[in-house]
């Protein structure tokens, strides 16, 4: 077979022999052209615009950057703005599911709410369940049957008939909650027992959610009803993947005269510099209390004269006020007999902790080591 003419590219004035191949190489063992490929000119090869092109590229996979801050080749640019086109795209229709997902969240709600109604007539004492209302279900006997170590139910149990319904029963469920229980003072608890429900509600006009604390006649406030609301966001032309939490309104709360909990009472007194009298001045001073859930913080419209810490504080103070609210959305209202009995409380401890043995050591074994030691030690000792 008659060997092939080795192919050559031009760069500048020089002539730079090909790589051979299978279509270029001779059949016959004879060697190569004596001038062996030099690598630096195989890349010049391949042209200077394509190796600043690969530079370029290379560059942005290096920092996060503005691709424009490095102009690309009309072909790059053209072929990059369709694919931000198609992710235009994809945000309408993400955009469509979690309007359909709210739809469905406030559809299912309507359909908790008759189980939510009878739910606060047994624990207000308004109902009395039957014994065959009373009947633990399937889950729930399998669930008890896991429990090896549950102990028994006393026989001896008063009965309990002159109990109505469930005293304290949301107070149970927030303070079991490791979330809202941090912001329960003593001084709120007696507040609380007064709590007969918490009611969720989806916005109709807008996106969010509204919760109702329903409370009975107390010496504290009198409101009967104290109310929580919560604005989001959907996604738009931002890349966030999910609704984001806009901002949250509480209501004003009529406190009774000198009742209000979420305040204190200082004194201090004062003399004047030219008659020498005193007098007491008092004053309100905030104080920690459950019931600022209901005066909820807010990023001011300005806060450029605000320090970067004051603004991370406040920051962190929001994000924590939205979870609260995702807490009691998502977990508190839907399984409340849960919290009460503290059985939620164990899984959402369980969920944050994990089952990571790395978190913990067998203290057997350090002991061991630490007798061996001694042992070795011991036997140095006496063999001296």
């Amino acid at each position: 077979m008659d060997s092939q003419p080795q192919l050559s590219l031009p760069v500048g004035n020089q002539q730079i022999l090909q790589a051979p191949t299978p279509q270029n190489t001779p059949a016959s063992t004879a060697p190569i052209h004596n001038r062996a490929l030099n690598p630096r000119a195989a890349a010049a090869a391949r042209g200077a615009e394509p190796q600043q092109l690969q530079g370029r590229l290379g560059s942005l996979m290096d920092t996060p950057q503005d691709y424009s801050e490095q102009p690309l080749p009309k072909s790059i640019r053209r072929r990059v703005e369709a694919l931000k086109n198609l992710q235009q795209k994809h945000r309408d229709i993400e955009r469509k599911f979690h309007e359909e997902l709210l739809a469905i969240e406030r559809k299912y709600v309507e359909l908790y709410s008759p189980l939510y109604r009878q739910r606060t007539k047994i624990v207000g004492g308004e109902h009395e369940p039957t014994e065959e209302e009373s009947k633990p279900s399937e889950a729930e006997r399998d669930k008890e049957e896991e429990k090896d170590d549950e102990a028994e139910e006393p026989d001896d149990a008063p009965e309990g008939a002159d109990i109505k319904g469930i005293p304290g029963f949301w107070l149970q469920c927030l303070k079991n909650h490791p979330g809202f229980r941090i912001n329960i003072v003593e001084r709120d608890e007696e507040a609380l027992r007064h709590l007969e429900d918490v009611k969720l509600s989806y916005l109709q006009d807008q996106y969010g959610f509204k919760f109702e604390f329903l409370f009975s006649e107390n010496p504290f406030f009198t409101n009967k009803v104290l109310t929580k609301t919560y604005y989001l966001s959907l996604p738009s032309g931002s890349s966030q993947e999910d609704y984001s939490f806009d901002r949250s309104e509480g209501c004003p709360i009529d406190w009774k005269e000198d009742k209000n909990l979420t305040v204190k009472i200082e004194a201090k007194k004062q003399r004047h510099k030219g008659t020498n009298r005193t007098r007491i001045v008092k004053r309100q001073v905030p104080q920690e209390s459950f019931f600022t859930f209901f005066s909820p913080p807010k990023m001011p419209e300005d806060t450029e004269v605000m320090l970067l810490d004051d603004i991370q504080d406040l920051r962190d103070s929001l994000d924590s006020d939205f979870d609260l609210g995702e807490e009691l959305r998502t977990k508190i209202v839907p399984n409340a007999i849960g919290w009460f009995t503290g059985d939620a409380a164990a899984d959402f401890l369980d969920d944050e902790l994990g089952d990571d043995d790395e978190l913990f050591e067998d203290e057997s074994d350090d002991e061991d080591d630490d007798d061996d030691e001694i042992s070795r030690s011991r036997r140095r000792n006496a063999d001296n």
